[in-house]
């Protein structure tokens, strides 16, 4: 049994694979600490019969707790997702560095889910707190864009003005507002759907050709729900392609 956990600003989320298969996915708080969080995971994984842990992260002090944790019973052995590591597809991203390493999961999972083929290009768009837009093409990861997601345009609003009030983020109605509330909830959520539709328009129109288009994260059901481009929605792509990652990097290649 391996586990892989993707390591956001407020959670973190894990997936239990066994051969190949995800078997169940869980999420944990990171809110309280780094401290509770490894302990949370440490337990999580000892109850599962868990051999190999793979780590992707933005949230270093985070991954470093649960990495000191885990490797204390001795038993796991643990990944850590980094650029340098072993991918399937050549990174020319200019300052790889710098690039999340959720958005090379993610793109691991895209890849691997249309069977490692370069006949087409993919572009995996990942929407959660912030939105990022990726492409794979001829056997490489190129780059891509990032955007603010619909929350930190919310927070924005709040913070850099003096009146506009809070919203709920629901879809709505209407585009024509009949009040500030609505207008400005109408503003992120149209504005947050149409700017994502827009990209895949112009990405589209510099590849000069159709990709397969897959969408990720807490808002990816929204997308593929309101733009026709949108080929595959998987809520647990970062999750695939981090498996995928630790199978490629496994130094041991027996195993779960």
């Amino acid at each position: 049994m391996i586990c892989a956990i993707d390591i956001g600003n407020s959670s973190l989320k894990g997936g239990l694979f066994e051969r190949g298969s995800l078997k169940e996915t869980f999420r944990i708080s990171i809110e309280e600490g780094e401290a509770a969080a490894a302990a949370a995971v440490a337990a999580k994984i000892n109850a599962a019969g868990v051999d190999y842990l793979g780590v992707s992260s933005v949230v270093p002090a985070v991954s470093s707790a649960i990495q000191s944790a885990v490797e204390l019973e001795g038993s796991v052995s643990v990944f850590v997702l980094t650029y340098t590591a072993a991918l399937p597809f050549d990174l020319r991203y200019e300052t790889p560095e710098t690039m999340g390493v959720d958005r090379i999961a993610a793109a691991a999972g895209a890849w691997d889910g249309f069977g490692g083929t370069s006949e087409r290009p993919i572009v995996v768009v990942d929407a959660g707190t912030a939105v990022t837009v990726d492409v794979l093409v001829d056997g490489s990861m190129l780059g891509g864009l990032i955007i603010p997601g619909p929350e930190l345009q919310r927070r924005a609003v709040r913070s850099g003005t003096a009146q506009l009030p809070v919203v709920d983020l629901e879809w709505p109605a209407r585009a024509i507002s009949r009040s500030t509330r609505e207008a400005v909830a109408s503003g992120i959520m149209f504005g947050f759907v149409d700017a994502v539709r827009g990209i895949l328009v112009r990405i589209i129109d510099e590849l000069g050709q159709q990709p397969h288009v897959v969408v990720t994260g807490g808002w990816g059901k929204l997308l593929s729900s309101k733009i026709a481009q949108v080929n595959l929605h998987d809520p647990d792509l970062v999750l695939r392609g981090l498996a995928v990652l630790m199978e490629l990097n496994r130094v041991d290649p027996e195993g779960a």
